[in-house]
């Protein structure tokens, strides 16, 4: 089996992907930064026991860690079993990348 971890399957023009973990917390992460710019202060507005700085710490490191879980062997090999039943092939990425096993993203 290749050495790529994947979140998820999703179609796109009725033509399934792969999404591996790394681009999926890399989309997230995108999100975050855009979540935070457009609502930072009505979010400040209304905590009342965190400051917004750990709010979004908080909410940023489960954005890292949320679907680390799916690393484990016994998913891994749950999702590519189902993508085999899917793609006829090889199972490629979006990003067509199916070599590189890439976990920076979790400690950036």
């Amino acid at each position: 089996m290749d050495n790529i971890l994947y979140a998820k399957v999703y179609y796109e023009n009725g033509k399934p992907y792969g999404e591996t973990i790394e681009e999926h917390t890399l989309n997230l992460l995108k999100n975050f930064e855009i979540l935070k710019r457009l609502y930072y202060f009505e979010i400040k507005e209304n905590l009342k026991d965190l400051t917004p700085d750990r709010f979004f710490w908080l909410l940023k490191t489960a954005v890292l860690y949320h679907d680390l879980g799916k690393a484990n062997d016994l998913f891994q090999g749950k999702i590519k079993k189902n993508f085999k039943a899917i793609l006829p092939s090889n199972i490629r990425s979006k990003t067509g990348n199916t070599t590189q096993l890439t976990l920076s993203c979790f400690f950036a």
